[in-house]
């Protein structure tokens, strides 16, 4: 992102110790990067249209060791709904 010129906000407020023992460490790795290298894709593509690009990116536990993250990004105009996109399927 920084060597893309693309604005990101990261947001960790605590140390990660502990993720649930159903997660696998490796796997989580790779579904966070993939996330992070899809809207880092999408934020290139908005900047070549001249569009405003910005990752927003959170990442959080808590004492119960249930773990959390959020990655938000800007996209392009698509004849894709969002609602579309969450089915099931």
């Amino acid at each position: 992102m920084y060597g893309s010129d693309i604005l990101y906000n990261f947001e960790c407020r605590d140390d990660i110790t502990k993720i649930p023992n159903n997660i696998n460490e490796l796997d989580l790795v790779r579904i966070i990067g993939i996330s992070c290298d899809n809207a880092i894709e999408e934020s290139k593509a908005l900047l070549k249209q001249k569009k405003k690009a910005h990752i927003e990116i959170m990442i959080n536990s808590n004492e119960n060791g249930e773990f959390e993250y959020e990655i938000q990004n800007k996209r392009r105009d698509s004849e894709i709904s969002l609602k579309q996109i969450q089915q099931r399927g």
